[in-house]
């Protein structure tokens, strides 16, 4: 009862639970699952991963690794040489967030809050406002690394972490690349299915 009462005062929108290796001790949702349609979030509500899908790109790239079908220590040039910084991130530096890429979609997500709360949105809602702008955001991979010809690297690669989501969607192309298979393909095929994952997909999937 505590953990929901806290919940609640911070108007959480999802499903939550606590649970031990054996069950689940606690589990409860709150908010709407569709704003505009005022659907309440269950705990049976499927949602997005978010970033938790980085853990399954980096196993994919691992993966392609131990097969020799990549070499993480070469340089993202082999697969985006548009992108002038490329020569000097391996794919390596961008599995640990250390590439030294801007944050690209921190500035679409900032921007589309601010639009969101200058409408008079509440917080949660604003954010869900922010979160679907982001994932319905066009930009080509290609266009993005044409921006940011003209910027810098944030630091020499390397050199130290910073969480740049940009890394990750550059990785998710070169899964697609070296397979020949969709994102979705590939991850239903090597790790969703041996693992017995049956409710997890992706949006190309679903």
């Amino acid at each position: 009862d505590q953990l929901d009462e806290i919940y609640r005062q911070a108007e959480f929108n999802g499903a939550y639970g606590v649970v031990s290796a054996e069950k689940i001790l606690h589990a409860n949702a709150l908010g709407f699952s569709d704003f505009e349609a005022s659907t309440p979030f269950t705990t049976t509500t499927k949602t997005c991963l978010g970033s938790l899908t980085k853990q399954f790109t980096a196993l994919g790239m691992l993966l392609l690794a131990a097969e020799g079908k990549i070499n993480l220590n070469r340089s993202l040039a082999e697969f985006f040489p548009e992108y002038i910084y490329a020569e000097e991130i391996t794919l390596l530096q961008m599995i640990h967030m250390s590439s030294g890429v801007p944050d690209y979609t921190m500035m679409i997500y900032e921007e589309s809050l601010q639009k969101a709360r200058a409408k008079g949105l509440a917080e949660a809602e604003a954010r869900y406002f922010a979160d679907c702008e982001l994932d319905q955001a066009d930009d080509s991979l290609s266009e993005i690394l044409a921006l940011f010809n003209d910027r810098p690297l944030d630091f020499q690669s390397g050199s130290q972490f910073a969480y740049r989501n940009l890394n990750y969607a550059l990785l998710g192309d070169i899964i697609t690349r070296v397979t020949g298979k969709s994102f979705g393909e590939y991850l239903q095929e090597k790790i969703f299915v041996p693992l017995e994952l049956s409710d997890t997909t992706t949006p190309t999937d679903d």
